[in-house]
């Protein structure tokens, strides 16, 4: 979603908080309610939305009830309270957006939910069936979402399907069962072994790149069927590879062993991290001392009554612009409890969950 149409369903969220056809407010209200300190592009977002059919503004004077029409933008929105109303024509619109806002949510949480990569044949139909029970049994036992690698036949769907689901795993789960008997005719005797898949072989090659090479770290088990031999780069890796001989010894194996990855959480990308450490330090070098101070006391104390952040505030007189500044950075975020239209609402400050844990690596706390 654009900027523009993330302030617009804000916008369009406080007024579904309160009943009734009209909602009567002002700037600095719409302000607290949407996380916008900007109380010119808040104007501007409904004005857009009037002219586009989507909401009425008017204003309570003279004992009537006028439009907004032509009245400059000083007298109407910087002059007392205004009525938005949402009009039948722009709600579709509105419940357009509520839904982007979802989908994009949804996937965003898919993204930062961990991930155990299964790689196991799927040769024969008891391959494939035991890949999905190790696969249902990763998400019964662990917080993670299991990922069972399907055999993919272009160079799209293994971008897609396995390499890009290994850079994310958390865990990963290799099982090797025999492919046939291989013979090295310039051996003497003309040496013969067997065999494992190539494609849970490659797949091994991988994941291990990725833990060593990338220094991403990630659980594994592997479970490799005992006529195979050793060979090629998985002869050199510590996988400590559990041998079997039935099926039913993985099984009866991962049922003990899952419930130690519960909590395993989503790989972040060592450049991701220090970028994302650059960010928030350059955040809060914008911030004055009251400002850093105030964010330090929301990290010790979680989400916070505003009255009461105000009064351990020093000095107090500098609380809302250091909050504000604080909130314009996206360090910090507010919210709301009870009807904002009537008298009694408070409202509340809490830390942004996205910069927790890089502040309190910055801030010592």
């Amino acid at each position: 979603m654009l900027p523009s149409e993330r302030l617009e369903l804000a916008i369009y969220r406080a007024v579904k908080r309160v009943p009734g056809p009209r909602f009567d407010t002002s700037l600095p209200m719409l302000s607290q309610m949407t996380g916008e300190n900007d109380h010119g592009a808040i104007a501007e977002r409904l004005k857009d939305l009037e002219e586009g059919g989507r909401i009425y503004l008017s204003k309570y004077s003279g004992g009537q009830i006028w439009p907004r029409g032509d009245s400059p933008d000083r007298t109407f929105f910087h002059t007392a309270t205004f009525f938005i109303e949402v009009v039948p024509g722009g709600r579709k619109y509105f419940e357009e957006l509520e839904q982007r806002a979802e989908q994009e949510a949804r996937k965003a949480a898919l993204i930062a939910e961990p991930l155990i990569f299964v790689s196991c044949g799927q040769s024969t139909p008891s391959e494939r069936k035991l890949g999905q029970e190790i696969a249902k049994m990763v998400e019964r036992e662990t917080s993670c979402r299991a990922y069972f690698a399907e055999n993919q036949n272009t160079l799209e769907g293994v971008t897609e399907n396995i390499l890009k689901k290994l850079r994310v795993a958390a865990g990963f789960i290799a099982i090797m069962h025999p492919r046939g008997n291989v013979t090295n005719p310039h051996s003497t005797g003309g040496q013969s072994w067997v065999r494992g898949s190539v494609w849970v072989e490659q797949e091994i090659s991988i994941a291990a790149f990725i833990s060593q090479a990338l220094e991403q770290p990630m659980r594994v088990r592997a479970y490799v069927h005992e006529d195979i031999l050793r060979e090629g780069l998985r002869d050199k890796l510590h996988l400590n590879p559990r041998l079997f001989k039935e099926d039913a010894e993985i099984l009866h194996d991962l049922a003990a062993e899952l419930p130690s990855w519960r909590g395993l959480v989503a790989p972040q990308p060592a450049q991701f991290a220090t970028e994302h450490r650059r960010l928030a330090s350059e955040k809060l070098g914008r911030l004055s001392e009251t400002g850093k101070n105030l964010v330090i006391d929301l990290l010790h104390h979680g989400k916070t009554e505003a009255s009461e952040l105000m009064k351990r505030c020093r000095p107090q007189e500098q609380f809302n612009e250091a909050i504000q500044q604080a909130r314009g950075e996206g360090l910090v975020k507010d919210s709301v409890s009870g009807n904002p239209a009537r008298p009694g609402t408070l409202y509340f400050w809490e830390v942004n969950p996205s910069f927790n844990s890089v502040l309190r690596e910055l801030l010592g706390t």
